[in-house]
């Protein structure tokens, strides 16, 4: 589990409405909650890494 999946969590633990988490340090990384019937709807990547290492 990384920060931000801990971070929603402990939020979710704390207040059942919450809905999304967010780190801003050195990186930056954003978590949300999906409901589990659409979770095969999501895509993902599956093509080669681009050239600048950016996503």
């Amino acid at each position: 589990i990384n920060d931000t999946i801990g971070t929603l969590a402990g939020g979710r633990y704390q207040e059942e409405n919450v809905i999304a988490a967010i780190i801003l340090g050195t990186g930056t990384n954003a978590a949300y909650v999906e409901r589990m019937e659409n979770a095969q709807s999501i895509p993902k990547w599956r093509g080669p890494l681009p050239k600048s290492g950016q996503m």
